[in-house]
């Protein structure tokens, strides 16, 4: 269209019969905007798709997700489409609004080049966007610029995370007890008290000797092997309930010396009861050469009326950083409490084949009458906050103490004088002449955590019947829970792609109605239209002028910086773009 020189051009002849073919065309097809609405169809419709595959794919679990396409994949193929559709009317009004630029008022013409190169990419629309104000223009550079982003925010819309689910025909299973009938304490003959040998009483008492030494066992559980998790509903069942108290504070002493050397006291306390034969707890020193001293001595502690509910036991203990020659310290009393009692957990689960105990509430239990019912002899218990009862067989209730106690009734003294070099000796088991080896334990073992640890492993061995401990224990049957992945829609990402497809088309409806009122012709992205609507005769003319120094693209556009033109008809009725004023330009 410019030259360095004037150049002559020979207008083309045509035959008669030429020029009356011309006369007469052939009726076109227009295609109008069908094209770019027909891509916008396309581009509402995906992501039309995609919205309607995020709702129905919310929270579904990814193993039931049957399309052979993953849904992130899907929803990449979708974008793609989408994105490839909606710029198609974006390019095309671009191209179209370059003509129409020009046609209200005038404009540089250097505008004309940046219109064209915004409708080509990004960088094209960001400068159109910083150095031309044409609302509908500005609009679609903000569409092409924003575009940038759909496939980075159309992969942040689907999440992966996890869940538990609960596994159908799946059941888990908890060890509870109403009613306790030991195996170890099986007697024969009712009311009698003499239990059986058998093994179940040698597995009870080692679990009893375990757990002192801080060996916990487990009550019955199962959770399938399919599951990550099982969970149980708040439950009560009968358990052993332990309290430990040091009332070395409470302790008085009546002390008495023979031989000048031995120093024996006898020891008295608040609500101290002897049973039996057993008299009052009395610790002995020697402070000469050879002698002994006193360092653990058990006491049973109980009465008649509360024989079947609880054990009382009683430790007199002397620290060994309290020993000092020549005088006999002062002990400990340490005194441990069990007694029958109801265990109200929540929120109890398994995970990992481990049982996870939650708040856990206790309830001490008050002795009623002897219940014969049961087709056995069974102690009743009460829980009165709730009106619950629990059963303990009467043989079970007459032996269980009494294992706890003679298991744990020891004493210890060291012979050879306070010094710390002395030898350590045990009481004798009359009846089997063996020592009792615990004692030595006792003797330095934190006594709140023993008392604890036996309550904890009694109260388990009630709720197993697997082990064969409790007969009459039951099964209380849970939920059992698997992990699975699920779909999880994030929503918000959604925004970006959504309104990019629904802003386009409305830009486009829009474009069609403004420059279909201009009367002008549908030029859209042609580059045709600048060789048939050139520059006027006399601008084309001084255009040519300028240019003698040098066609070049800088050159070009410097020289197209400082013409102002208007896209309208010439004094042929010709459209051309045609000289305007400057002070007529829109900023």
């Amino acid at each position: 269209m410019f030259a360095a020189t004037k150049r002559n051009f020979e207008a083309p002849s045509f035959s008669s019969q030429e020029t009356q073919h011309r006369a007469q065309p052939k009726a076109q097809m227009s295609w109008w905007w069908w094209w770019e609405l027909g891509a916008a169809l396309v581009s509402i419709t995906s992501i039309s798709l995609i919205v309607t595959m995020l709702f129905k794919s919310d929270g579904l679990a990814l193993s039931a997700w049957v399309l052979p396409i993953q849904p992130n994949s899907l929803i990449a193929v979708l974008t793609t489409i989408g994105k490839t559709a909606m710029m198609v009317p974006v390019a095309s009004c671009l191209g179209h609004l370059k003509w129409h630029h020009f046609t209200p008022r005038p404009q540089p013409l250097d505008r004309l080049q940046r219109f064209d190169e915004a409708s080509r990419g990004p960088w094209g629309s960001l400068v159109l966007l910083l150095t031309t104000r044409a609302l509908l223009g500005c609009g679609f550079a903000l569409i092409t610029l924003a575009a940038l982003g759909i496939e980075t925010t159309a992969q942040q819309i689907l999440e992966f995370p996890t869940r538990d689910y609960a596994i159908p025909g799946a059941k888990a299973e908890l060890g509870v007890a109403t009613l306790y009938n030991s195996t170890a304490f099986r007697g024969s003959g009712i009311p009698s008290l003499n239990h059986n040998l058998t093994t179940h009483l040698l597995s009870y008492e080692s679990a009893m000797v375990n757990s002192a030494l801080g060996v916990k066992t487990q009550p019955y559980f199962k959770c399938p092997d399919a599951a990550t998790n099982c969970t149980f509903p708040v439950y009560a069942t009968l358990g052993v309930c332990g309290e430990f108290q040091n009332r070395t504070s409470e302790l008085t002493a009546v002390c008495k010396t023979h031989n000048s050397s031995v120093k024996t006291c006898t020891y008295d306390w608040p609500g101290f009861s002897t049973v039996g034969s057993e008299t009052a707890p009395k610790m002995s020193f020697n402070h000469s050469n050879g002698g002994f001293l006193d360092l653990f001595k058990s006491h049973y502690q109980s009465d008649g009326a509360h024989s079947r509910y609880e054990l009382r036991m009683n430790y007199l203990r002397v620290r060994k950083e309290d020993v000092i020659n020549g005088s006999y310290p002062n002990p400990e009393l340490l005194e441990a409490r069990w007694a029958w009692c109801a265990q109200t957990y929540n929120s109890t689960k398994i995970v990992s084949n481990t049982l996870i105990r939650g708040p856990v509430s206790t309830e001490l239990l008050t002795e009623g009458s002897i219940n014969k019912a049961l087709g056995n002899m069974y102690v009743e218990y009460k829980a009165n906050s709730t009106g619950d009862t629990y059963n303990v067989a009467y043989n079970t209730v007459g032996w269980i103490w009494e294992n706890i106690k003679t298991g744990l009734t020891s004493a210890v003294s060291r012979q050879g004088g306070p010094e710390a070099n002395g030898i350590l000796h045990l009481d004798r088991d009359q009846a089997t002449n063996t020592e009792n080896h615990l004692g030595l334990f006792l003797l330095g073992a934190d006594m709140a955590e023993v008392t604890a640890n036996i309550a904890t492993t009694m109260s388990n061995f009630i709720r197993s019947p697997t082990t064969g401990e409790n007969s009459n224990a039951t099964v209380l049957g849970g939920q059992a829970f698997g992990r699975e992945t699920y779909i999880h829609v994030r929503w918000g990402w959604l925004i970006l792609p959504l309104s990019e497809t629904l802003i386009t088309a409305g830009l486009l409806v829009t474009t069609i109605l403004y420059t279909g009122g201009l009367g002008k012709p549908l030029l859209k992205s042609s580059t045709l239209g600048l060789l048939f609507y050139p520059l006027e005769r006399q601008l084309a003319r001084e255009v040519d002028d300028c240019l003698e120094d040098g066609e070049t693209e800088e050159r070009l556009l410097e020289v197209a910086k400082g013409l102002v033109v208007q896209f309208r008809d010439d004094e042929e009725g010709k459209l051309r773009f045609m000289r305007g004023t400057q002070s007529s330009v829109s900023t």
